[in-house]
């Protein structure tokens, strides 16, 4: 009873809110079951058919937390489909969710406990200032884009617009030093938005860039999945990285038209592509797959195991088929159309077998700079 006695005044004022109110945010039905436990659904999204829900990525605030409370979270609606398969969702007892509170606090994994039946994870917070932020993984959001863009300074070209027309940049970093037969690398980062993993290590890359090479970059091939909180579609439920070789519509699919224009013009110039390549997060995979007979990307997966913090948990391999079409992605249309040596990296947010530990923002990072290496020394030693 006296327990009851000291919590009760906290009940009285709670006045506990979930928001969303910031970019990248994302948040389903909310529903109070009492003052300090809340269900949040998350949202997810699904394609232009309605299928393929996929709920990889939640972003919110919680807010008016009593001083020294515990506020229990469920997260809830979980399962989805993907490639017309029904699943238990992206979020499962491999992706503990995170939280950070404060400015200066760094993401943490959250306490709590995932539950298979419903399924769902139930978190427990005792935040110290009434105020946090829970996420699927440590976002990478528009301002930290921004930051990247003005201490790596590269000449910057818009080559289209989204379907809520924000701008979609290509950037580059002629590092060549004028020579005209240098190698020149392709990069694609965020095709689908919830891959702030793919931001992560995309900086780490373009702050260690090799000398030598021409880098053009598609920073951010998603620019209003990533602002609204998307997972992989765009708005009118098409998947940025899986309708390559359907018809080229600019009200419907700008963003993968003007990412198809900007390589092909370059192609169409007499200019040359000796490495393209695009990442992706996964929960639990990690891979490099490509052209079957590449004995450049067989060299770079080998050497990227053994030197860096890539962890496959599969050899190298390839997938250039197209099972349907409509279906192509960014990496099997290249190939197809203009047999240009593309590849795709699928990066883990899972606990890594061989370290035993979750990627961070930092290791992330570590290994875009590790990846830039390799990528550079695999070209200039051809």
């Amino acid at each position: 009873m006296r327990g009851l006695v000291w919590l009760l005044p906290w009940l009285l004022v709670a006045e506990v809110r979930i928001l969303t109110d910031f970019p990248n945010a994302s948040a389903g039905q909310v529903t109070q079951v009492s003052p300090l436990h809340f269900r949040v659904g998350v949202k997810g999204q699904a394609d232009q058919d309605g299928r393929n829900r996929q709920a990889n990525w939640y972003f919110f605030r919680v807010s008016g937390v009593p001083k020294g409370a515990e506020i229990l979270i469920d997260l809830v609606d979980l399962p989805g489909e993907y490639n017309y398969q029904p699943n238990r969702g992206a979020v499962t007892k491999d992706t503990r969710p995170y939280w950070k509170e404060g400015k200066k606090g760094g993401w943490q994994e959250a306490r709590g406990d995932y539950d298979p039946a419903e399924p769902r994870w139930r978190l427990r917070f005792r935040p110290k200032k009434g105020e946090f932020l829970v996420a699927h993984i440590p976002p990478y959001t528009q301002a930290n884009l921004r930051m990247l863009r003005k201490e790596t300074q590269p000449v910057v070209e818009q080559i289209g617009r989204s379907v809520g027309g924000r701008p979609i940049e290509l950037w580059t970093f002629d590092r060549s030093g004028g020579n005209k037969a240098a190698p020149v690398v392709w990069l694609m980062l965020r095709q689908h938005a919830w891959e702030a993993g793919t931001s992560w290590a995309g900086e780490g890359l373009l702050r260690k860039l090799g000398t030598g090479i021409v880098w053009k970059v598609l920073p951010w091939c998603d620019p209003d999945g990533v602002a609204e909180g998307g997972v992989r579609f765009n708005k009118f439920g098409y998947d940025l990285n899986r309708n390559w070789d359907a018809p080229n519509d600019a009200a419907l699919r700008p963003e993968i038209l003007a990412q198809k224009a900007a390589i092909e013009d370059w192609l169409k110039e007499g200019k040359k592509v000796d490495f393209f390549l695009t990442l992706h997060n996964t929960e639990t995979g990690e891979y490099l797959e490509g052209p079957a007979d590449s004995t450049l990307g067989q060299s770079l997966y080998s050497k990227l195991k053994e030197e860096t913090l890539f962890d496959p948990d599969r050899p190298y391999l390839s997938r250039m088929a197209v099972e349907r079409t409509g279906r192509a992605n960014v990496i099997q249309w290249l190939w197809k159309t203009h047999q240009v040596p593309a590849f795709l990296m699928e990066l883990r947010i899972a606990a890594s077998p061989r370290r035993q530990a979750r990627p961070t923002a930092e290791s992330w990072r570590e290994f875009g700079a590790q990846l830039a290496g390799q990528i550079a020394a695999a070209l200039l030693a051809k």
